[in-house]
């Protein structure tokens, strides 16, 4: 497990290498019991774990150097000490400095404002990081709460299909000083 965890005002946010990753997947309990946290009793969708397993997973083995950019990053709750959600970026920031971050609470956590926080931690986390210049998301339309925690976090859209919105927050500071 890797020591750079973001620290916010309730949350802990930490990223998963290839071996923490697999007990996420396959052995939860261990994991939590390996990071000293809480039971969460936290079942992963059907694909949410293919997509894991199928694509994060494979990542993360092969880009040992750069593997933030392609693993799963749990959210803890420092007082409950309990998993309440997890997030991620969707792979190295390209050529523009663009990285794509995706994001899901569970259940018994939602409605508690872990995700705004969370997503601000990885904001302020981001403007630290050369390679990132901005960071973008993609919700549909009907997920008021998703749009919510982006419009909360300084998102700005960008464009919109028949049924997404597309952001982007740009992470550095430009020659005026001003975002």
């Amino acid at each position: 497990m890797t020591t750079e965890a973001i620290e916010t005002e309730r949350l802990r946010i930490m990223p998963l290498d290839y071996t923490t990753l697999k007990k996420y997947l396959y052995q939860l309990e261990l994991l939590e019991k390996d990071l000293g946290l809480n039971a969460s009793n936290r079942q992963i969708k059907e694909e949410i774990f293919e997509v894991i397993t199928n694509n994060v997973l494979p990542h993360v083995q092969k880009q040992k150097l750069h593997y933030i950019y392609h693993t799963l990053w749990i959210i803890v709750d420092k007082i409950q000490n309990v998993l309440v959600g997890d997030l991620l970026f969707k792979g190295y920031p390209n050529i523009y400095g663009q990285v794509e971050i995706g994001y899901g609470i569970y259940d018994s956590a939602s409605n508690r404002g872990y995700m705004t926080e969370a997503v601000g931690g990885m904001i302020e986390w981001a403007k630290g990081i050369k390679e990132i210049v901005y960071i973008t998301a993609e919700t549909e339309q009907e997920n008021i709460a998703s749009v919510r925690v982006l419009e909360k976090n300084g998102f700005q859209k960008v464009r919109q299909s028949h049924k997404m919105f597309y952001w982007q927050i740009k992470t550095v500071r430009t020659q005026e000083g001003v975002f």
